[in-house]
């Protein structure tokens, strides 16, 4: 029998699946025997590009990062569909965003960059002092801008385990799409996969998931089985220390995702990661810290040096006036 293995990226923001080394891997087949032998016994299908309208926004003008296909969307709900988006108003290809103080405002500055903006949380003591725009008009005068863009429906939450009814992006009921249609089609049709790998933000090998404590003996399985969990530590602890990436972002909740319904819904091994994140970058303030810090450090090593130094000096000295006075008892008693 041959085990088959479905990689994808679902998602639309992860590009380039050559970039991840599938794409060398299977072309050294040709020349590598380890590899022509491995795939001689186990077949690996590979849907690179699951969400085209998602991925094809990356590179038409103005640039826009979206995970949605091109499903029209009521956002403001208003009747009207996808009537009003951002508008590249200087022509530069690019669609920006205009931060206005606000004591109402929700946005604050990141602690770590003053140039992120992210939303306050009332619950940790924080307080918005900013309101954000999206560059554009007011295309349905209802003195709103760009609260109603193309965005369609985004496929990494339209499949059935934990669908998010109603949610932003979901779309009208599960698998309603034909892109997410297409993916559980070929999954059921294909009896052979035994592991799917998702490109997604979805991670559970920098971050693995957990089985509950008290794990049910019947009813629907809502955490990975604690049997289950073992084998894919194992597997995370492998990519790590292959990976060797450090300070991976938290994953999100996952409602409707490939990699959760291929584990819940689909019955396979299911491994999520990211092709990429921004890497941790240390402040200035951090830098600056850590020289403060390293110079005490330095000072402290050589006061005790200094100190060191002093007391070898003194030890000395005396070594010398004891033998001065030895000398001295020995003329005296000659």
């Amino acid at each position: 029998m041959t085990i088959g293995s479905l990689f994808s990226g679902i998602g639309g923001l992860e590009l380039g699946l050559e970039r991840a080394g599938l794409g060398p891997t299977i072309w050294q087949a040709e020349t590598d025997p380890s590899l022509r032998k491995l795939l001689g016994r186990l077949t690996v299908y590979v849907i690179p590009r699951p969400a085209p309208d998602a991925c094809e926004a990356f590179f038409r003008q103005p640039f826009d990062e979206r995970s949605g296909n091109e499903r029209p969307r009521d956002d403001d709900h208003d009747g009207q569909l996808d009537e009003d988006g951002p508008d590249d108003l200087n022509g530069d290809g690019l669609i920006t965003m205009m931060r206005v103080e606000d004591p109402t405002g929700s946005y604050m500055p990141h602690p770590d960059d003053a140039r992120v903006m992210i939303e306050a949380d009332p619950a940790k003591g924080q307080q918005g002092r900013y309101r954000l725009f999206v560059e554009g008009y007011d295309n349905d005068k209802d003195e709103q801008q760009g609260e109603d863009p193309a965005g369609g429906v985004a496929l990494n939450r339209n499949f059935t385990f934990r669908y998010p009814y109603f949610g932003q992006g979901a779309g009208p009921h599960q698998i309603s799409e034909p892109e997410t249609r297409a993916v559980a089609d070929f999954a059921f049709s294909h009896p052979n996969i035994a592991a799917v790998l998702s490109f997604t933000p979805e991670d559970n090998l920098m971050k693995p998931w957990k089985p509950k404590s008290d794990e049910p003996t019947s009813g629907i399985i809502t955490a990975v089985l604690s049997d289950d969990a073992a084998y894919l530590d194992h597997l995370a602890e492998q990519y790590a220390e292959i990976h060797g990436g450090e300070d991976p972002p938290e994953s999100p909740k996952g409602e409707g995702s490939l990699s959760e319904w291929a584990y819940f819904h689909y019955g396979r091994w299911s491994l999520g990661c990211r092709g990429w994140w921004i890497p941790k970058v240390e402040t200035e303030a951090e830098t600056d810290d850590e020289k403060t810090s390293d110079d005490e450090t330095s000072e402290e090593e050589t006061s005790k040096e200094e100190a060191s130094d002093d007391e070898a000096s003194d030890d000395e000295a005396s070594k010398e006036d004891k033998s001065k006075e030895q000398d001295g008892k020995a003329d005296v008693n000659a």
